[in-house]
């Protein structure tokens, strides 16, 4: 078997998805993978399989090397995906009432942002769906769900706090980009606020945008030379910026028949459910208790994507298409080329 590292990039991967029976140990990561869509339900839904705390990770980075990880790990106390037992479901239910508050103002941004770009392309001969589409809108929804746009991160990615290949000085980037956020919050209401923004953020802007460029390449790809208002868009989102998702055990565990000692990894390429009795947005999604909180406004966020592409009079034409670089987590594009015809 080849690397398991950077399966997830690959564009033949459904195919190394199919031979994959069960958990297979990888040396590479020190850690099982499956694509069986069976062992992956099993393993999500085992109490014994838990996701992996990344506060003991920071907590050991800071004794290691002497460095403040405090507003990372605060931040991390309110993300509901990398909690388990009481704490995330305290964490979950505080931001699913925080969700429904903002949603229709967020959804409102996000579809002002759509038009504009559009309109601000329209007698464009290329342009770019990733960096001139996508990423204004998804910054548009989340100045509103997180109070502080996209480039206030100071150039680094929030999500990748959770990427295990990330190395120090890109760790402390983010982490002083956190502390420049909460700089100045003192009063405990206020900054438990401000830390659940932060942490939706954190969670859904980059699986978001990411999942908007993967999504919008695979239709264009798949109807070469057809008017956008003759497409047949899925209704759903139909591909997923993260195509994998790593877990722990808690203690030993047998996973579709493999032994899982306490404390070893789990891989698990979650978009292999991409059909079953989960439904097609399962692999996109996730199932059982760390199900994405954003999926309804995930998926209107595609709805409106394609309504204002159909809108669009001409045929859109993928020229070039890059990943962002130095990104072990998502699948995101940092160009998507489009020529207009």
């Amino acid at each position: 078997m080849g690397s398991f590292d950077l399966l997830h990039r690959q564009s033949d991967r459904r195919a190394t998805y199919a031979t994959l029976q069960g958990l297979t140990w990888s040396d590479e990561l020190s850690a099982w993978v499956s694509a069986d869509p069976e062992a992956i339900r099993a393993a999500l839904r085992a109490p014994e399989i838990e996701v992996i705390d990344f506060r003991s990770v920071y907590a050991t980075l800071s004794e290691r090397f002497s460095i403040d990880f405090r507003p990372t790990v605060q931040v991390l106390d309110h993300v509901a995906l990398g909690l388990n037992g009481q704490p995330h479901h305290e964490v979950r239910r505080r931001q699913t009432l925080y969700l429904k508050s903002v949603t229709e103002a967020a959804l409102a941004a996000y579809g002002d942002s759509l038009a504009a770009q559009l309109a601000a392309h329209a007698d464009s001969g290329s342009f770019c769906l990733a960096r001139d589409l996508a990423f204004p809108a998804v910054d548009a929804m989340f100045g509103v769900l997180s109070g502080f746009r996209l480039d206030d991160r100071g150039g680094t990615s929030f999500s990748s706090i959770f990427d295990r290949r990330l190395g120090l000085n890109r760790r402390k980037a983010i982490n002083e980009g956190i502390a420049r956020l909460i700089a100045g919050t003192e009063d405990p209401v206020a900054l438990e606020g401000v830390l659940t923004r932060i942490s939706l953020s954190v969670v859904g802007a980059d699986s978001l945008y990411g999942s908007l460029t993967q999504s919008l390449r695979q239709v264009l790809d798949s109807h070469p030379g057809r008017p956008l208002a003759r497409i047949d868009w899925p209704a759903e989102i139909p591909a997923t910026a993260v195509p994998y998702v790593d877990r722990i055990a808690r203690q030993t565990v047998t996973i579709a028949g493999t032994r899982i000692a306490a404390g070893e990894r789990v891989r698990l390429y979650v978009e292999a459910l991409k059909s079953g009795p989960d439904g097609p947005s399962a692999g996109l999604f996730g199932i059982g208790a760390h199900v994405c909180l954003g999926k309804h406004l995930s998926i209107k966020a595609w709805q409106m994507m394609v309504a204002a592409l159909r809108s669009h009079p001409g045929t859109l034409t993928v020229t070039e298409h890059r990943f962002r670089p130095n990104d072990y987590l998502f699948n995101a594009d940092d160009a998507l080329i489009v020529a207009v015809s």
